[in-house]
């Protein structure tokens, strides 16, 4: 039996672009998520953004050149 991903999809936390990576983190965790939407300030689509992809941007963040 094929399972549909209707099935296996759950709801995910939405993030503004100007939370900071501290704030989102914090957020993702309440909500027990590794993945959460962000939306621009119109509440348009901007991107996905991972719990992963955020804690590494706070252990190593980018020298300035």
């Amino acid at each position: 039996r094929s399972v549909t991903a209707r099935a296996l999809a759950r709801p995910v936390p939405e993030l503004t672009r100007d939370e900071t990576a501290a704030q989102a983190v914090e957020r993702l965790r309440e909500r027990r998520a590794t993945l959460a939407v962000v939306r621009d300030g119109e509440g348009r689509l901007s991107g996905l953004v991972s719990l992963d992809d955020l804690l590494a941007r706070l252990l190593h963040p980018p020298t300035a050149a």
